[in-house]
């Protein structure tokens, strides 16, 4: 299955719960395609623009002659390869990010790419095609989408869950009078600040809890399709240049010093990036040998 197949169904999947969810909560059609229509709309269109206007990105028929003549080389490179292995053309239109501080290239959407100037201005047309490889891989895997999709859930999520502990809460203070009026004492009031107490951790526990679970959730799929837009990269045949891109330009993420920075981790480790993709070039050797024998 190829990725945006995958990304697709995963799309169709997480929007027909989230239809099911929303009609069984509301007994209405209208409001469920409104509320479906909003958070496609931002997955796929308005999401992608606002990432566009904040990185303040030049698409690339708009650069001087210099910088659109090196981008469009990688370019070039990557949608050469994606036609040879596909079989078919690709609508993509990549950008070049304003940003001579940072080596970093980003996938905004649905079918936008950019790359920073810093990035650009280090490598060669075909580490240039590497890294735009794996930005390509998000593109195809809808995976941008995906998240974009998952974090109206997680807001939606977060506004039920808070909703629901302002209730406890309420029901927490009217124990706590119903106590204070029942025993009429100091006793009373003591035990009834400690029962409100106890019962306002208990919701603050669920909700941090619940917050928790979702962020966990959405950093292990960034890491996985981390991963898979490196194996995308490979597909197109550029493997070894995003290794040595990662190697050398990369390098190694900085050490996890608490639990919550593995947990809420957005990309893997460089070194096992780099072992992934060596594998993957091994078994195409492996596999091309078979092959001629």
């Amino acid at each position: 299955m190829s990725r945006r197949v995958s990304g697709a169904l995963k799309c169709t999947a997480i929007l027909g719960f989230d239809g099911c969810l929303c009609y069984y909560l509301s007994e209405d059609w209208r409001i469920t395609s409104i509320v479906l229509s909003c958070i496609a709309i931002y997955a796929f269109w308005i999401g992608e623009l606002l990432i566009t206007l904040k990185e303040g990105a030049i698409r690339l028929d708009k650069l001087d002659h210099l910088s659109r003549g090196k981008l469009s080389d990688g370019v070039a490179l990557m949608m050469g390869q994606y036609d040879q292995v596909y079989g078919k053309k690709r609508k993509l239109t990549v950008y070049l990010i304003p940003d001579d501080s940072q080596f970093n290239a980003y996938a905004f959407g649905y079918r936008k790419i950019g790359i920073t100037s810093d990035s650009l201005a280090s490598m060669d047309r075909y580490s240039t095609a590497a890294v735009l490889s794996h930005e390509l891989g998000h593109v195809e895997g809808l995976d941008i989408c995906i998240k974009r999709i998952l974090l109206a859930n997680m807001l939606g999520i977060l506004a039920m869950l808070g909703m629901a502990h302002i209730i406890w809460l309420a029901i927490a203070l009217l124990l706590c009078i119903g106590i204070m009026w029942l025993f009429d004492n100091y006793f009373g009031i003591y035990i009834g600040a400690g029962i409100f107490k106890g019962l306002r951790n208990i919701g603050k526990g669920i909700l941090g809890i619940g917050l928790v679970i979702l962020q966990s959730a959405i950093a292990l799929l960034d890491r996985r399709n981390e991963y898979m837009a490196d194996k995308f990269a490979c597909t197109l045949g550029f493997g070894t240049q995003l290794a040595m891109v990662l190697d050398r330009y990369v390098g190694e993420t900085a050490p996890a010093n608490s639990l919550s920075d593995i947990m809420y981790a957005t990309h893997p480790k460089t070194r096992k990036r780099i072992a992934r993709i060596e594998r993957m070039l091994e078994r195409d050797v492996t596999t091309l040998q078979n092959t001629e024998v």
